[in-house]
């Protein structure tokens, strides 16, 4: 199955709604900041290693923490870099995803956040963010800009 890029639908995004609620509510409570709107990175950060340091491997579920952290620092992406929440279908199954143009770019925040839990990582977000808009911007200062066909003549 060749991949498809799909809108959200309704359901799905309440989920990154609430996601991005909770992940609010998680950077406060475990920084003790008071947030205006998405958290951004270092935030994330600082809240991610906090818990980390506090979960338990052995008798709790990591997921919806992934999650909340996954769906925040893809609103801040989405926010910061001109992106748009989307599912993505393949082979493999469905994912949700940030996406943009021109460049196909195509970025899966929870799936970038499990990846780290696995090893351990922490402090991960604000580079990773920092990298990312320095390569989105040179992508799309490279990308042609399309002309309406009657700018041709």
């Amino acid at each position: 199955m060749a991949q498809k890029i799909l809108k959200p639908n309704k359901s799905e995004l309440e989920w990154i709604r609430t996601g991005v609620e909770a992940g609010r509510a998680f950077v406060q409570d475990l920084t003790g900041e008071t947030l205006d709107g998405v958290p951004q990175p270092h935030q994330l950060d600082q809240a991610f290693a906090k818990w980390l340091s506090q979960h338990n491997r052995e008798t709790e579920d990591p997921n919806p923490i992934i999650n909340l952290v996954g769906l925040t620092f893809g609103q801040y992406l989405a926010d910061s870099l001109n992106l748009n929440w989307v599912v993505v279908r393949d082979s493999q199954g469905t994912e949700i995803a940030v996406h943009g143009q021109p460049g196909n770019i195509l970025v899966f925040p929870p799936n970038l956040i499990a990846k780290r839990y696995t090893t351990g990582e922490t402090g991960f977000l604000q580079p990773i963010f920092d990298d990312m808009k320095k390569q989105i911007e040179l992508v799309r200062a490279q990308t042609p800009k399309k002309q309406p066909w009657w700018k041709f003549w």
